[in-house]
């Protein structure tokens, strides 16, 4: 009688435990369940955040950001190509040494490299359209620097000064483009046209760059594109939409931004491409 009341007693005890651990099974699928859901719809409003971030712009101002970005981005490229073709006279005009003859040309893609990731970071805490300005102006100063230079080291400082202002240029555009329009066929129209304006204002500045060299001087290319430059930068003050940015303050230019990550980085890149070069 004893065995019998413990395997009824042990049966019945089982029962419940059983029907807790499928309730406790149930729940956990439920959860998991449930927090599916909600990271989904987390994705889903930061998605639909991100979008919301773009700015709603007319047809004729969405014409006059494209156009100044992609005038910006022909005129960084003239100058390159007026190198290019007039490196040899200029060198002559100089007197640039042999071993420095490269030096205009290498120096400007190195610190190009060497700037951009501290320049991204800046803009992002600072905002695009501040550092896209400061980057045109300093552009146009520093190539008219170019025209001006008496020695090849001149050259090669300007040159130098003017790869750290196009670094301010490039990822600003491309935020000012992502933040000026939504996704779809205006920011692609956008951003094809700062993709072409490289190559295009590459070939403008070989084709032009040979008539200067031939005819006025070398002097006249850099001249002009210094006026194009300050010309684009004076319009993009009232053409280019106003940053949404939080105020800039000690603390956030401290803590937002990795200052030694961006240094090592960029000193990384710079030694690198001088023992290439």
């Amino acid at each position: 009688m004893a065995q019998i009341m413990t395997e009824t007693i042990s049966l019945e005890s089982i029962a419940p435990i059983n029907t807790v651990s499928n309730n406790i099974g149930i729940t956990r699928d439920d959860d998991a369940t449930r927090s599916h859901s909600i990271n989904h719809f987390h994705l889903e409003i930061s998605e639909q955040a991100i979008s919301s971030d773009a700015m709603e712009l007319s047809r004729g101002r969405a014409a006059v950001v494209i156009g100044l970005l992609f005038g910006t981005t022909i005129v960084g490229s003239f100058s390159t190509g007026l190198l290019t073709v007039g490196l040899p006279r200029m060198a002559v005009d100089l007197k640039l040494a042999d071993n420095l003859l490269l030096w205009p040309a290498s120096v400007y893609s190195l610190s190009i490299g060497c700037v951009l990731i501290l320049a991204g970071s800046i803009a992002d805490l600072v905002g695009s359209r501040k550092i896209f300005l400061l980057g045109c102006f300093l552009q146009g100063v520093f190539v008219l620097g170019c025209a001006l230079s008496g020695t090849g080291l001149q050259l090669i400082m300007f040159r130098a000064m003017q790869g750290v202002a196009v670094s301010l240029c490039l990822p600003t555009a491309v935020s000012i483009t992502t933040t000026s329009f939504r996704a779809g066929k205006r920011r692609n129209l956008g951003l094809s046209f700062m993709g072409a304006g490289q190559p295009i204002g590459f070939f403008i500045g070989l084709v032009l760059g040979g008539v200067f060299v031939d005819t006025i001087g070398w002097r006249a290319g850099y001249y002009t594109c210094a006026a194009a430059n300050l010309l684009f930068c004076a319009i993009s003050i009232w053409g280019l939409p106003s940053d949404r940015v939080p105020p800039v303050t000690w603390t956030r230019l401290q803590n937002d931004i990795d200052w030694i990550g961006a240094l090592i980085a960029s000193t990384s890149l710079g030694l690198l491409s001088y023992v290439l070069a």
